[in-house]
């Protein structure tokens, strides 16, 4: 007798969500399975979800963090599944020369860094670290940062920003936004 537990997928960026889903053993429609939400660093809370027929049941979740999930059905907890988390990072072009990166996750990455990389040559799609630029605090939000920078590349050429692990903290993974040309 036992419960089972599964993701439809391991990381995901902010915002995203997940499909939580298992059996129960006795395969019986009805049957209600209590599964266990622990973000890292808040308080775990429990959902409750019925089977529906073959005894499956399944579950929508967006975590906001890197979060682990147990599933119980009566005396049986299923392995855990743990979620993580990228934060959502874009970048574009506000004018001839200037561009904006923006940081989206549950908590601020303001004084953190991100890395902006560009296309080696005309040739050479391999990008490169040509700047870090530090995230400052959007005063009407305390999950976005954000910071408007200078930087001369030449027109045509890729570009991304990149939030290294060593920025993102034991929470979230690493992160890079949408490439884009200067």
């Amino acid at each position: 007798r036992g419960v089972t537990l599964q993701g439809s997928r391991q990381a995901v960026i902010f915002g995203d969500s997940i499909r939580l889903s298992g059996t129960v053993s006795s395969r019986q429609a009805g049957q209600t399975v209590t599964v266990t939400v622990d973000p890292a660093g808040d308080p775990a809370r429990r959902i409750d979800v019925e089977t529906s027929e073959g005894g499956e049941w399944a579950l929508r979740v967006q975590p906001r963090l890197r979060t682990q999930y147990t599933a119980r059905w009566r005396n049986s907890t299923s392995q855990a599944f743990t979620a993580l988390v990228r934060p959502r990072v874009s970048l574009r072009k506000v004018g001839r020369n200037l561009f904006a990166v923006v940081v989206v996750a549950a908590d601020s990455f303001a004084g953190d860094f991100v890395e902006i990389r560009r296309q080696r040559s005309r040739t050479n799609r391999r990008l490169v670290t040509v700047r870090r630029v530090v995230l400052r605090e959007n005063p009407r939000t305390d999950t976005t940062a954000q910071r408007t920078f200078r930087l001369v590349v030449r027109r045509g050429f890729r570009m991304r920003a990149f939030l290294p692990q060593s920025q993102a903290g034991p929470n979230y993974l690493a992160s890079q936004s949408n490439l884009i040309r200067a």
